[in-house]
Order: C-alpha cells, then sequence, then structure tokens
C-alpha cells in the first residue's frame, strides 16, 4: 500500500496499529438557493425559531430523540418550529430501498412520527416536510441543525449546514477539532438522549448572539476542511505524488 486517505481525524486514530493515513476531508459544494421563496412550506414564513434535521427517516438518525425532544420544549413553552427533511426510507426505491429493506432499515418512521404527533398534539411544532431538492434553501432559513444519530459521529448535514453559518447538535462523545468543536461551532450531546437534546436546543433558543458566533465559527471550521475544490486538489496532488513515485 503507498498510500491511505482517511475522511477525519476520528477515522484516522481508529486504523489498525501500523496503518499510517493521510486526511482528506470529505468535500462540499452546496449550490446557491433556488430564488423562489414562494414554494417553500409554510413553516418557513413564520417568526418561531427553527431547528431541523436534515437526511432520511430512519431510527439509527435519532428521529425519536428529535421528536421526544419537541414535546419537552413544547412542554416548556418555547416558541420552536421542529423541521423534519427527508423521505421515508419505505418508498425508496431500486437498489438503494432493497439494501435497506434487507438490513432492517425500512421501517416506517413517518407513520410513527405521524402517531406521536397526534398523540401529544405537536401539529403546530412538528413539520414533516419530506424532500427537497434545494437544501440550500433550508439550510439559509434555520437557526440550528440536528444529528442525534446513534452512529456517534458528526455526518455530512452538519458540515453542508456549517457552509450557511448554522452551528449543529451532534450526539458525538470525544469529539475530535477537525469535525466539530464542543460548545465553539456547535454542542455535543450523549446519543439516544432526547433530555439533552431539548436542553442544547433550549441553550440556542435563550441565546441568539451564540447561536449567531457559533455558526461563524462553523462556518470557518467548513472553509478550511470541507471546501470541494480544495479537497479534491489534495487528492489530485497525492496521485501525482504516486505516479512520480513508479
Amino acid at each position: 500500500m503507498d498510500r491511505l486517505i482517511a475522511i477525519d481525524d476520528t477515522v484516522k486514530a481508529n486504523l489498525p496499529q501500523g496503518l499510517t493515513a493521510e486526511v482528506v476531508h470529505n468535500g462540499f459544494a452546496i449550490g446557491p438557493p433556488s430564488g423562489a421563496p414562494a414554494n417553500l412550506p409554510r413553516v418557513f414564513t413564520r417568526k418561531n425559531f427553527r431547528v431541523a434535521m436534515i437526511g432520511n427517516l430512519m431510527p439509527m438518525k435519532g428521529v425519536r430523540e428529535f421528536i421526544e425532544a419537541a414535546r419537552l420544549c413544547r412542554d416548556k413553552g418555547l416558541n420552536i418550529d421542529f423541521i423534519l427533511v427527508g423521505d421515508n426510507v419505505r418508498r425508496l426505491s431500486g437498489i438503494r430501498g432493497w439494501l435497506l429493506k434487507q438490513f432492517g432499515f425500512a421501517r416506517d418512521v413517518k407513520a410513527d412520527v405521524e402517531a406521536f404527533v397526534q398523540k401529544h398534539a405537536l401539529d403546530e411544532h412538528v413539520h414533516l416536510i419530506g424532500f427537497m431538492a434545494n437544501i440550500k434553501d433550508v439550510y439559509d432559513r434555520i437557526d440550528v441543525l440536528c444529528f442525534p444519530s446513534h452512529l456517534n459521529a458528526a455526518g455530512r448535514p452538519v458540515f453542508e449546514a456549517a457552509f450557511s453559518s448554522v452551528p449543529s447538535i451532534v450526539a458525538i462523545e470525544e469529539p475530535r477539532a477537525d469535525t466539530i468543536v464542543d460548545h465553539e461551532t456547535g454542542i455535543c450531546i450523549k446519543p439516544g438522549d432526547p433530555r439533552m437534546l431539548a436542553d442544547a436546543i433550549e441553550y440556542f433558543y435563550a441565546r441568539p448572539d451564540e447561536c449567531e458566533r457559533m455558526g461563524k465559527r462553523a462556518h470557518e471550521l467548513a472553509l478550511r476542511n470541507f471546501d470541494v475544490r480544495i479537497n479534491a486538489a489534495h487528492v489530485l496532488e497525492l496521485y501525482r505524488q504516486l505516479v512520480l513515485i513508479h
């Protein structure tokens, strides 16, 4: 093996002993806003504080924790909109949908969410808006991105949101500074804990200045580590070095 690339410091640190790697982060390129705000769901025209989860509706993504946090915040009288953006996995077709079903990830999470919302009268607080072609329209109109995944990692939506200067709440233990810095670019919580998620959301809700400060720091981190042009050039340079060696 001539070169090994790790996508972040966490992956590098967990490689088998004796393996060394160079970190090249995933690169992200998000298009401009659609310029058609009139086509956005109604929730984006309200003046409430907005938190969102982005991605397919799967239990492992922490959807249950997210809607439970919505209930906890509502019970405290907080004026917050909780927005779920993404497809129900059961409706995905093709090889992707088939694989998810084979591995048991095809539970009807949307139906579970709707039942929970109805049971706890959360209609005015929890909003399922399905797939959106231009996700930048969402990132530009939310205050905080929630990533309460059970995978103990910071995922793609965290970095995408950062390019819109949106801080994140991430379920991750022992985070590394190349992806998220606790109380600098976002807030880190324990996986599987809706009360911690609700407390973190309330922290941002009550401190708009902190929301703005961490959003700016998240944007700086994204530009430094996740610019697709810089990272692609880095990989190209590694290939050039290998060609010269051989």
